[in-house]
């Protein structure tokens, strides 16, 4: 409602966060869990798992792993009561888009099933129906059709596919708490059936002129029953919108975000219908500088996997001058003794 926002903590090692077609955001909010997508100084990305309430890395295997350097995963969703994270996967060698599941531990991707007709995706137009475990997006086929997907998680089969007169239509949400389907389409929010893609109107947005569709601005409070998406005014300024989907009035829509520097964004918004916290990646201008002293006790070192076999990689929260890392067998022996410089990021 105030546009501001609080950081939790900072998480260490990310160099940049993954946007747009391969949009990779997601919370469980069982779980209190958020998921994104982002690469390390080395340029190399991982699949981040965070503790939401603390802002810990609890995983962040490398991600993602493609059968060709040519193919591409995103729109990852989450299913609460199942616990799996699911996507859409473009295989290049046989012009087919996959429905997958992603192991959120090792990274690993497991095909499902195929999309017979798919040929593109809409960027940002996807969902998740938690009640019914159904995956929902806005595809075309090779000729530009444009159809309404909802694929049966569990299966891969595809449920329902109407073509979608509303090809326009952007930033759909699902309401779990209420079993409707929800989007935006020229500044006027709608319902959408998704069995026939047939859509009832239900306001104009009012005072917003253009979108944002990507990076994510756009969630859905099922506690207040809220669409919430970003635009900007007639003035330019960004805004946070949120509309009440029982009258269509707005609620509020506040400068967003409020408090940042040059070079500074709060991106990728997901709202926990279980905590009622709106999660965002804030990212920072300003450098790390100085020298920081870890202290015993201090508890910040995150690493992965834990435990580990044959490699671990250790993640500090901000850069050390000096770092040493000993690693201890279960019965006390010392097995590994490291020196680094200048890190925030080492595999051992």
């Amino acid at each position: 409602d105030s546009g501001t926002f609080s950081n939790i903590k900072l998480i260490p090692g990310v160099n940049l966060i993954a946007i747009g077609a391969s949009s990779c955001s997601a919370v469980d909010r069982i779980n209190n869990r958020y998921f994104f997508e982002g690469n390390d100084s080395a340029g190399l990305f991982h699949l981040y798992t965070l503790d939401a309430n603390s802002g810990s890395i609890i995983y962040a295997p490398y991600f993602p792993h493609l059968i060709d350097s040519s193919d591409a995963i995103g729109e990852l969703q989450y299913d609460d009561s199942a616990m799996t994270l699911y996507g859409l996967y473009w295989k290049t060698s046989t012009q087919t888009e996959y429905f997958v599941s992603v192991d959120i531990i090792t990274g690993a991707i497991a095909f499902i099933d195929s999309l017979s007709g798919v040929n593109s995706i809409g960027i940002g137009v996807y969902t998740y129906d938690q009640n019914n475990h159904t995956y929902i997006f806005l595809g075309s086929d090779a000729g530009g059709t444009n159809y309404l997907y909802s694929v049966q998680s569990g299966t891969g089969n595809i449920l329902f596919k109407p073509v979608s007169a509303v090809n326009s239509v952007s930033m759909i949400r699902y309401d779990n708490s209420s079993n409707i389907l929800y989007g935006n389409l020229s500044g006027r929010l709608f319902k959408i059936n998704p069995s026939t893609a047939n859509t009832t109107a239900v306001a104009n947005i009012t005072g917003i002129t253009s979108f944002a569709p990507i990076p994510n601005y756009t969630t859905f409070d099922e506690i207040n029953h809220r669409y919430i998406l970003g635009g900007s005014d007639s003035t330019g300024v960004f805004r946070l919108y949120s509309i009440d989907v029982l009258t269509g009035n707005v609620i509020s829509n506040p400068a967003f975000p409020i408090g940042l520097k040059a070079g500074e964004n709060v991106i990728e918004l997901n709202f926990d219908n279980n905590s009622g916290i709106l999660y965002a990646l804030h990212w920072g201008a300003e450098p790390v500088s100085g020298i920081n002293d870890l202290k015993p006790g201090d508890n910040i070192v995150s690493c992965f996997p834990n435990p580990f076999s044959n490699s671990i990689t250790f993640y500090l929260p901000q850069k050390y001058r000096q770092s040493l890392i000993n690693i201890y067998s279960p019965t006390g022996q010392l097995v590994r003794r490291e020196e680094r410089t200048d890190m925030t990021v080492a595999i051992v």
